[in-house]
């Protein structure tokens, strides 16, 4: 677009900011909520019980009370990254994507289109029609949120990236819409397995637009991959026994690492699971062990991704699992963990003890996490303790406290453990570099990398990439209508992120105004 179009639409955008007038941007997709997708939000699964003691770690380091000195500690020494420098954050968008990037940051502060973006965009299908409606989100939300639809696409978007020193870090946008109510077990496990190859393509898609200059790495969302009546009753036997999850039984690392083969061999019966559940969830091991071995073979990692509380239990035991079997050398199968939880810290050291005791290598993707609003609503419904920390600052202090723990065992074993720092917030990533420096880490071997979403904190992502550090940009990827269903759900979990993007739009416009006064 030439300067004759664009000064006069940065005008009218300036003007607006200036004068507080907001437009509005009608969005919509294909599919409606489906009867998944409501039992995901209502599901009732088992009421949280506390969690056991870690064991195998250091003390020194394990120390939840030295969380608030932790939290004080070191995060003003040494030098800081520069975040307030638009022209090389900005320097690969174009003034248009600048302007679109300002409109569709300042529609996701609102709480009411976040709120009803699905009657939002159903409603403008309707009235626009499908080709206009997908025509505006192609040009706004998906645009600014999405790498693309295809290889080619995609490339694109990570060579825009690769030339600021950042990787892409690919996630497919699967919803864990499994059937409604009347939908067979047959066919629901048949969904699954369609899923679990989806995933196996995305493995062929990373390796087709990456290189091997960095790590490789994919996300991995469980939910849409088995039955979640499964994962409930398997988390509910978790907690009963007391996270107990090394002692070889039925519920362990050991007996869920024996379904993880290419023969079928099954898992010592789990007498709680009916007959078609328990088939289920061997078909599921037999799935996730192909998924593995493909990613492993070809050195991707993979990132599983937490999600509610009533599920992270049985997620984690499959992934450990996973870890047991894949993670000998180095971590290859990574688990997330939420710090917004109270249990974040004593969830983390259960985890790392537990691959101590076992002698398999550990790999942590550190999130605050995106489900808050829900988990406190549902331990209210359902009349158990709030599983969230009291405030956001109480989970800055879990999180800086878990990530320097994380960095010395780093420090101290090497490539025995992995760590991505998955954080938007400016003072956890200067306590990191500072770390990383002051322990003498090595910022490049791939023990320690950061990661944001495409389309927010490019400020934090493009300092990182160049200054040496590795930075991936999490891409959904997928057609209009298979993505806006997943970003109006990640728009409703991210809701206080994207509230609180002031300081990025205050940064863009900076960057708007510099261009201008240049042209």
């Amino acid at each position: 677009m030439s300067g004759r179009y664009v000064v006069p639409l940065c005008t009218r955008l300036c003007q607006a900011h200036i004068h507080g007038r907001n437009g509005l941007i009608t969005q919509s997709f294909r599919r409606r909520r489906t009867d998944g997708q409501r039992r995901r939000h209502n599901h009732h699964g088992p009421r949280p019980l506390a969690t056991s003691a870690a064991v195998g770690i250091d003390p020194n380091i394990q120390n939840s009370d030295s969380i608030e000195q932790t939290a004080n500690d070191n995060s003003n020494a040494g030098p800081k990254l520069n975040f307030s420098d638009t022209e090389n954050s900005f320097k690969t968008k174009t003034t248009l994507e600048i302007c679109r990037a300002l409109a569709v940051l300042k529609m996701c502060s609102y709480s009411y289109f976040v709120d009803n973006s699905f009657k939002l965009m159903t409603t403008s299908q309707k009235i626009l029609g499908e080709y206009i409606t997908f025509r505006l989100l192609k040009s706004t939300f998906y645009g600014q949120f999405v790498a693309g639809h295809d290889v080619p696409t995609m490339a694109m978007c990570v060579e825009r990236l690769k030339l600021a020193g950042i990787a892409p870090e690919i996630a497919i946008p699967l919803e864990d819409d499994l059937g409604g109510p009347g939908a067979s077990d047959e066919y629901r496990d048949s969904r699954c397995a369609e899923n679990i190859k989806v995933m196996e393509n995305c493995v062929d898609q990373s390796l087709q637009i990456c290189d091997n200059s960095k790590p490789i790495v994919m996300q991995v969302r469980v939910s849409p991959l088995v039955q979640p009546e499964v994962l409930v009753k398997i988390g509910e036997l978790i907690v009963k026994n007391g996270y107990t999850y090394a002692d070889g039984g039925p519920i362990s690392i050991q007996n869920f690492a024996k379904g993880l083969n290419q023969v079928n061999d099954k898992i010592e019966r789990i007498s709680e699971l009916t007959d078609s559940e328990f088939k289920h969830l061997n078909n599921t091991l037999y799935r996730l062990d192909r998924l593995a071995r493909h990613a492993v073979s070809n050195n991707t990692k993979i990132l599983v991704d937490a999600e509610y509380t009533y599920l992270n239990p049985a997620m984690t035991l499959i992934t450990l699992a996973l870890m047991y079997k894949y993670n000998k050398t180095e971590p290859f199968i990574w688990n997330t963990y939420q710090n917004y939880l109270k249990a974040a810290h004593t969830n983390i050291s259960r985890d790392i003890g537990m691959s101590e005791k076992l002698g398999f290598t550990f790999g942590v993707k550190l999130v605050r996490g995106a489900y808050i609003d829900r988990e406190k609503e549902r331990s209210k419904q359902m009349g158990y303790e709030d599983p969230i920390n009291p405030d956001y600052e109480a989970t800055n202090k879990m999180y800086n406290h878990n990530l320097v723990m994380l960095l010395k065992l780093i420090q101290k074993h090497g490539k025995r453990y992995n760590m991505i720092i998955a954080s938007h917030n400016e003072e956890s990533i200067n306590l990191a570099v500072n770390k990383i420096n002051e322990l003498g880490i090595d910022k490049t071997d791939g023990t320690v990398c950061f990661g944001q979403l495409l389309g927010m904190c490019d400020q934090v992502s493009y300092a990182l990439g160049q200054n040496g550090y590795l930075a991936y940009k999490s891409l959904p990827v997928g057609t209009v209508d298979e993505v806006m269903p997943y970003l109006a759900r990640r728009a409703s979990e991210n809701r206080s992120i994207l509230a609180g993007a002031k300081r990025e739009r205050k940064l863009l416009w900076g960057e708007l105004k510099r261009r201008m006064l240049k042209i």
